[in-house]
């Protein structure tokens, strides 16, 4: 269950940074970015909107943030659940 995809796009909506969700996640730019890119390949949609200075979710991605937040919560509880 890779849930790493959903994870980056959570904490980066949130912080509006994937130079933030990089300290977050203690991973590199292009893991994130990788990451971000292989969710939006795999939902065949864009989920933020990418400058040089800056990144915003697009509509698509205000919308979606909701149901990640509850993907990342459920697949954590599942986590915690198994190990007992």
């Amino acid at each position: 269950m890779d849930i790493e995809p959903p994870r980056c796009f959570l904490i980066a909506a949130r912080a509006d940074s994937f130079a933030q969700a990089e300290e977050a996640l203690f991973t590199s730019p292009s893991t994130v970015s990788r990451r971000i890119s292989a969710l939006e390949k795999e939902l065949g949609v864009r989920v933020f909107d990418r400058s040089r200075a800056e990144i915003t979710l697009t509509d698509t991605g205000l919308r979606l943030l909701p149901e990640a937040e509850a993907i990342v919560r459920h697949c954590d509880a599942l986590k915690t659940l198994a190990q007992g």
